[in-house]
């Protein structure tokens, strides 16, 4: 490789012998960059020792001696750009005992170094300086020495124990570990996730705080963290037209605070037309309600009354509370404000605050045998006052603790002729189950009964 003019002939008289060192990091790169590759270089850029230059020329000088009975010509000329500062590494045998789960002895660990070249000054109990021989670049820390202690000494003199101290908890847990299985419901019950950017403009949907202004925003599209799920879901509802049914999880920003929300939002058709019906269902405030509710299952969740909130109708949206603490809201969007964001007038939405519920106890699981006695169902149908809210009638009915009362629901809403003004009609179908037995007519009929009772206390009037 090289030149004709400077290559060794049958006329070569005199030679000019040159053993050089390279840096390995740049015989690689030059390598890569040429797409060339050689002994040298495979050599090389595996790095060399600096110190073997002069070596390797006094060992050319005792072959030729050897070979040809003649001595070089001249000295050496030793030229360095720099010089390698050589290594020091503090070495501790209690740590080295730890790290290799067995123990060796001081000595036994010098005589090993000592073998591998290494040098060795005592500066303790137990604790050596070690200085590195230059052809040894990669023990760099102490950690390096104990492997090379345990290499030598043998891994198959480790003992077989077992292993000491405390299991971590695998998998995501806490809000983490809640998130995750929100998450999984939410799309359980058919929403469909969406992913947005934090940075965003003013939106009709913005929450009632302060925005977190963007120092150097690169347009005015990005100038603002958001305060609410709601705009993102959107900006993403208006491209999928009039029927979508959305969720996101995901950093909402205060001036004093970030938290993690999940909100969602719903419009037009949510189940399409089958065989078996000729015209699907539309998402409203039932349907959604219906859909959190199962999202927070494990949780003790209530409706109330909803606080001032101008994204949202006035009197179509609920506040979502657990444990007397305020976690959210849902209803209808406020349709000036649906409008405005390019949304269907009858859109709904909620949004919850992940980290206040996340403080919050999942109720009780009561587990039960399964019976296999059949369940008995009795209908029970009462006019009550309207302004009777919902939650104050579920809530008579629980703590009543009727024994043999499986579940209970209800199935229907009448308002219109044959009721007194203020009242409506409220149907419930109940499912009557006596474990290890079958319910007589008098035993089922004796928790309807006692079902009407409760609804008669709240003003209720059998129909």
């Amino acid at each position: 490789m090289g030149g004709a003019e400077t290559e060794v002939s049958a006329a070569t008289t005199r030679c000019l012998l040159e053993a050089a060192h390279f840096v390995n990091t740049s015989v690689r790169k030059t390598r890569k960059q040429l797409g060339l590759q050689t002994e040298a270089s495979y050599r090389f850029e595996r790095h060399v020792d600096p110190e073997g230059v002069v070596a390797a020329l006094n060992r050319f000088a005792e072959l030729l001696l050897e070979i040809q009975g003649r001595k070089p010509v001249g000295g050496v000329i030793d030229v360095r750009h720099s010089t390698a500062e050589p290594v020091e590494v503090h070495l501790r045998m209690d740590r080295a005992d730890r790290v290799l789960g067995m123990e060796v002895s001081p000595d036994t660990a010098k005589v090993y170094l000592e073998k591998l070249g290494f040098g060795i000054a005592t500066v303790g109990p137990r604790k050596f300086d070690v200085s590195v021989p230059s052809w040894r670049i990669d023990i760099q820390r102490e950690d390096d020495l104990v492997e090379e202690i345990g290499r030598v000494h043998g891994y198959q003199h480790i003992p077989e124990l077992l292993p000491i101290g405390s299991t971590p908890l695998g998998g995501p847990h806490g809000t983490d570990g809640l998130i995750d299985r929100l998450t999984l419901t939410a799309l359980k019950v058919g929403l469909d996730e969406t992913v947005s950017h934090t940075l965003g403009d003013l939106h009709p949907l913005d929450a009632e705080v302060e925005h977190v202004q963007v120092r150097e925003p690169h347009s005015p599209e990005t100038a603002r963290l958001r305060n609410s799920l709601l705009p993102s879901l959107a900006i993403v509802a208006a491209k999928h037209g009039k029927d979508f049914a959305l969720f996101e999880v995901g950093h909402v920003f205060a001036p004093s605070r970030e938290i993690r929300a999940l909100a969602a939002l719903a419009s037009g058709v949510r189940t399409r037309p089958t065989w078996r019906t000729t015209s699907g269902t539309a998402s409203d405030f039932y349907s959604l309600k219906g859909q959190l509710e199962t999202i927070l299952a494990s949780f003790q969740v209530e409706f109330q009354p909803c606080k001032d909130d101008a994204r949202f109708h006035p009197g179509r949206c609920a506040s979502v509370v657990v444990e007397g603490h305020l976690v959210g809201v849902i209803g209808q969007l406020h349709p000036d404000r649906a409008v405005s964001s390019d949304l269907p007038e009858a859109t709904f939405a909620f949004e919850i605050d992940l980290d206040a519920l996340g403080e919050c106890k999942p109720a009780v699981l009561d587990f039960r045998t399964v019976s296999r006695n059949p369940a008995v169902r009795r209908d029970v149908s009462v006019a009550i006052a309207s302004g009777l809210t919902y939650e104050k009638l579920k809530q008579s009915i629980e703590t009543a603790e009727i024994g043999l009362l499986e579940k209970w629901w209800l199935f229907d809403r009448y308002v219109g002729p044959g009721l007194e003004e203020g009242t409506h009609s409220l149907s419930f179908g109940l499912s009557i189950r006596k474990p290890g037995a079958n319910l007589t007519d008098d035993e089922a009929n004796a928790v309807r009964d006692e079902f009407v009772r409760i609804l008669t206390g709240l003003g209720g009037k059998l129909r």
